[in-house]
């Protein structure tokens, strides 16, 4: 299944950083069902460019918008990335023991991923309903890791 093979890669296909294992577990649901995933420092990276109106081409004069597309097949990701983004969060600082752990003892990226990814309980319980949606309707069948966080 090429949403399968895709989403359990190590390496993100485009910063080429290794990738978390939540970005595995809650992979990009694009709609065409390519299998294409990368990790969330690069989907949080095309979520900000996206809100901006336009953006200068690399030749300094045409200026182009962003749009929230799959960088393979340009699917619309707009319906679902905030969720899977959000679940990846928390996945993280939930996996690395952040939450429970005071701020005086974590590194500046610690607190960065810990203070990034806790969201209230009724914001990941409206994430975990948009994301569970948006995989029936594409028809994605979601891992265990994905499916014991979303419950």
């Amino acid at each position: 299944d090429a949403v399968r093979s895709s989403s359990s890669s190590s390496c993100c296909p485009l910063c080429l950083e290794e990738m978390e294992p939540s970005d595995g577990a809650y992979p990009v649901l694009c709609p065409t069902r390519c299998g294409y995933n990368f990790c969330a420092d690069c989907a949080a990276s095309l979520v900000a460019s996206s809100k901006d109106d336009y953006q200068e081409a690399s030749d300094g004069n045409v200026a182009v918008k962003v749009r929230l597309q799959c960088p393979q097949c340009r699917g619309d990701l707009s319906a679902t990335i905030g969720e899977a983004l959000l679940l990846r969060k928390h996945a993280a600082v939930t996996r690395r023991g952040y939450a429970a752990t005071p701020d005086s003892e974590l590194s500046a990226h610690e607190l960065r991923i810990k203070h990034e990814g806790v969201a209230t309980e009724a914001r990941l319980a409206l994430a975990r309903k948009v994301y569970r949606e948006g995989a029936a309707e594409i028809g994605m069948e979601l891992g265990e890791e994905a499916l014991q966080g979303i419950r």
